[in-house]
């Protein structure tokens, strides 16, 4: 009974979420779930503006995810969260692609919009006159640790098995351009199916509270260390069997100049152009790649409200990063270009900057909206990819 309710609540997000992959237990607070899939398209909107503009979002599969909520003791014992077998696959759009910056554009000032409307409705049904007594609640409530946010800062989480394909229909991607090629290949038409591009596996993903020395901390209301002005909260990051395998074409190998980075050329599988060489792996024979994140919230005793509060957000984070061993296996200086390129397009900001849309599509950007489109220049011929275009991006 209780698998079959909480399978047709995650129906809506999951693809052929059914009672046979739910398991639940109530009073232990257990809950497994097997074969997931994510429904992206009941996710898009929520994804807008979170990922970078240039990254869309096109598989999330799960072997099983399992969570453990301590009902009882919410503050004295974590949440604990493990996922197995995740394969995420995500395409990342050149800067040219003008259809795509169409369309991410409309959509973050269509999600945009609907916030405004929303904040402007909830202002309207409030009351005109509001007591001091309103009012400082509002600011206890805001300045408060929330059961949510302990729960959150005590998370347990470890990943076993991660595999992200990155893949591209963009030539850009996969024709770098030499410094001594010729310019033509800017103008190379766009891939009619996007391709695989690059691969991140990663053997497991661990994350904990701990203590300033490391210390794993199993009570999440022991996750604050408290001073006079401020708190600090220190977490863990362990990851283990890290590789990222680039895709090599035969015609890369034929074209290797002495100056390449490669030291030893192996032939493609039979009947295959293509094939994957590791571009970075790194050995945890010295020990894991480890990240210790160190935030520090604003933190006070209020006479007010005669207890302590705690910003719920960071003013200061510090990121440490120790790695063990990196080893670069023998490449080609055009798989480096390659990686590069598609890394340096992935790393945009979520939101589409108008200084990235040609001028045709500035009417669709939030900052101008309130601009006519350019002149002579249709929705169609706005929407149109125009390789032979001089419009530089950013």
């Amino acid at each position: 009974m209780l698998s079959s309710f909480i399978a047709a609540r995650l129906a809506k997000y999951i693809k052929g979420c059914t009672r046979e992959n739910v398991s639940a237990k109530l009073f232990d607070g257990k809950l497994t779930l097997t074969d997931v899939e994510l429904d992206l398209s009941a996710l898009a909107d929520v994804l807008v503006g979170v990922l970078p503009y240039t990254l869309d979002l096109h598989k999330v599969s799960l072997k099983s995810v399992s969570v453990k909520v301590p009902w009882q003791a919410p503050r004295r014992h974590p949440l604990c969260v493990e996922v197995n077998g995740c394969e995420v696959q995500i395409e990342v759009h050149g800067p040219r692609d003008k259809e795509w910056l169409a369309s991410q554009t409309s959509a973050q000032h269509r999600k945009l919009l609907q916030g405004a409307i929303k904040v402007a409705t909830e202002t309207l049904h409030e009351e005109e006159e509001e007591d001091d007594r309103k009012e400082l609640k509002d600011v206890k409530d805001k300045l408060r640790v929330g059961i949510d946010s302990v729960i959150g800062d005590g998370l347990h989480f470890n990943l076993r098995g991660l595999k992200v394909v990155l893949v591209s229909a963009d030539p850009i991607h996969f024709h770098c351009r030499d410094p001594a090629a010729n310019t033509e290949e800017l103008a190379l038409p766009p891939m009619p199916m996007p391709k695989p591009l690059l691969t991140v596996c990663v053997g497991s993903v661990s994350t904990v509270p701990c203590t300033r020395s490391g210390v794993v901390i199993e009570s999440p209301e022991n996750a604050y260390e408290a001073y006079d002005t401020c708190v600090r909260l220190y977490r863990s990051v362990e990851v283990r069997g890290l590789r990222i395998d680039v895709v090599t074409h035969a015609f890369d190998e034929m074209r290797s100049a002495p100056t390449s980075l490669s030291t030893s050329a192996r032939a493609p599988p039979p009947g295959s152009s293509t094939y994957w060489r590791p571009l970075l792996v790194h050995s945890d024979a010295e020990g894991p790649l480890h990240v210790m994140i160190e935030q520090k919230r604003l933190s006070g005793f209020i006479p007010k409200h005669r207890s302590r509060r705690v910003c719920p957000f960071s003013s200061e984070a510090i990121v440490n990063v120790c790695i063990g061993k990196l080893s670069v296996p023998g490449i080609l200086e055009r798989q480096v270009l390659r990686a590069i390129s598609a890394t340096v397009d992935a790393a945009s900001p979520p939101s589409v900057p108008v200084e990235a849309l040609p001028p045709e599509l500035a009417h669709l950007h939030w900052k101008r909206s309130g601009q006519p489109r350019a002149r002579n220049c249709s929705r169609a011929d706005s929407m149109r990819t125009d390789p032979s275009s001089a419009w530089e991006p950013p």
